[in-house]
């Protein structure tokens, strides 16, 4: 009594989240567009001409790769995963598609090295929304500090959602 049971679907926060916080214009434009993401992602890093269809065998190691990337993985670590669901990816692939993502998408590459610098310098990570950081240590993983931003402001957004509706109710 008195509750609201609240359903949300976040359609890809975090890779939305990583586009802004990265400045990233192309996955900004296609988010904007309301093209699908894993679809232009996958044409971007397959060189996939516009008008052709994306193969789904395609599209989903695209969307893998680009999750597990924007989960802080590098491609030793995307390939094991992806083997599990696919047993043909080489490594070379993986390494491919990495170094396609990062011609594609120039602005991810620069962000992510900028947040480590940041931890190295600092030893945390700030997020821009509400201010709230996390304290890394010098044996903290580069996964877990290249994860740490989209996380975070993910969080953040969903926490701001929640308390704005929460206060609307009142």
């Amino acid at each position: 009594p008195g509750c609201v049971f609240i359903a949300v679907d976040y359609s890809q926060i975090e890779l939305r989240v990583m586009a802004a916080l990265a400045h990233c214009r192309g996955l900004l434009d296609i988010f904007q567009s309301g093209r699908d993401i894993h679809d232009e992602v996958a044409r971007r890093i397959f060189h996939i001409p516009v008008g052709e269809k994306v193969p789904k065998k395609i599209r989903t190691r695209a969307k893998n790769f680009e999750y597990g990337t924007s989960y802080g993985g590098g491609a030793e670590t995307i390939w094991l995963v992806m083997l599990e669901q696919d047993r043909t990816i080489t490594k070379q692939a993986v390494m491919d598609m990495q170094a396609g993502y990062a011609a594609a998408f120039p602005e991810l590459v620069d962000f992510r090295n900028r947040v480590y610098q940041e931890v190295m310098d600092r030893g945390c990570y700030e997020t821009p929304l509400t201010g709230r950081r996390r304290l890394f240590f010098t044996t903290s993983k580069k996964e877990e500090i290249y994860d740490a931003p989209q996380q975070m402001c993910a969080a953040d957004v969903v926490n701001t959602g929640f308390a704005a509706e929460n206060r609307r109710r009142q």
